[in-house]
């Protein structure tokens, strides 16, 4: 089944103006970067000794010699930080359904099946929680008053809750999903530790709530990042959209600690032939570059022995642009995070 294409191509500018890649020709361009270039093609500033060494990667059975660096390494830790945290934090709350699975700014720890979509089941029902009724301490750590927020990390099928104190068991304000249209959220520049995890106190459409900072972020300027995944790739021939964006969230992901990986919007075909997904990719090991949103194009090529014109499935696709912006945990100067 395609979906019809409300335009006659995807078309997208990076900060520099440049368009997305189109066609097989184009695509099969993959300029050869080598771990400075990368970070200086992605625009972000050496952070020095503690930079690309910051994040270590599993290359699986590839060479030192001959594999390309992941770009997520260099990208998350060429910032304009000079410092990546690791630390842990409190016990994990892992039940399925709880708002909460994330104990401190970089714990490290899995996410749960269905991350944040209703109150804890163990908990009991929701209740009336005052912010000075949840255990735990204020924190000096997150974006300041007023920076922008949006929420990633959550399935485009499912929803982030916002609540009137930090706790899964606190009544919920507000949800809404990753790419809510027009949502108005910023920071209001305050943080509570809680047994739970970390939350964040938030300006969401107008109400003041909390809400786990493991599904907050701030958005950088979107950068064209097709020359990036593609030297990591490899290949750029792949069994459909989703596959692809998959393979490349892969690419921007890290092994130690393991990357979360969710479908911000779903995968769709469109009829002339174009491909496109959102996907985020987060816990990369830094807490001022979170992960990425990732924007991926594709072009399908169809079976054409499998159906009449517009009820073709597919028979391959071609990736042909890649485009992301960083999520910041800290805040953005516009263009890298702080």
């Amino acid at each position: 089944m395609h979906t019809t294409n409300p335009t006659s191509t995807i078309t997208s500018t990076t900060p520099n103006g440049i368009s997305p890649r189109t066609g097989l020709t184009a695509a099969r361009r993959m300029t050869k970067l080598t771990v400075a270039s990368i970070a200086l093609a992605l625009g972000l500033t050496a952070c020095g000794p503690t930079g690309p060494a910051a994040v270590s990667v599993d290359l699986d059975a590839r060479s030192a010699s001959s594999a390309p660096a992941n770009p997520s390494a260099d990208a998350a830790a060429v910032t304009q930080t000079t410092q990546t945290t690791q630390a842990s934090g409190a016990p994990v709350d892992e039940e399925p359904g709880a708002d909460v699975d994330h104990a401190g700014p970089t714990d490290i720890a899995p996410a749960p099946t269905t991350p944040d979509t209703a109150p804890n089941p163990s908990a009991g029902a929701a209740t009336d929680l005052a912010p000075n009724q949840v255990p735990g301490e204020a924190l000096d750590y997150g974006p300041a008053f007023g920076t922008p927020l949006v929420v990633v990390g959550v399935a485009y099928d499912d929803v982030l809750n916002f609540r009137i104190a930090p706790s899964p068991n606190a009544q919920i304000v507000e949800s809404h999903a990753p790419l809510h249209a027009d949502l108005d959220m910023y920071a209001l520049g305050e943080a509570w530790a809680a047994p739970t995890g970390v939350w964040w106190k938030v300006s969401v459409g107008g109400d003041e709530a909390w809400a786990n900072q493991r599904y907050l972020g701030t958005l950088a300027a979107e950068r064209d990042l097709f020359d990036a995944a593609a030297e990591y790739l490899q290949i750029l021939m792949f069994e459909d959209t989703e596959s692809a964006a998959l393979a490349v969230a892969e690419a921007f992901g890290t092994t130690e600690p393991q990357s979360r990986i969710e479908f911000a919007a779903p995968a769709l075909n469109f009829d002339d032939g174009v491909g496109v997904a959102t996907i985020d990719v987060l816990d990369i090991g830094d807490d001022s570059v979170k992960g990425w949103r990732l924007g991926i194009q594709v072009e399908i090529v169809w079976d054409e022995e499998s159906g009449e014109p517009g009820a073709q499935d597919v028979a391959f696709v071609v990736l042909t642009a890649v485009d992301g912006s960083p999520i910041c945990g800290r805040g953005s100067d516009g263009f890298a995070c702080l």
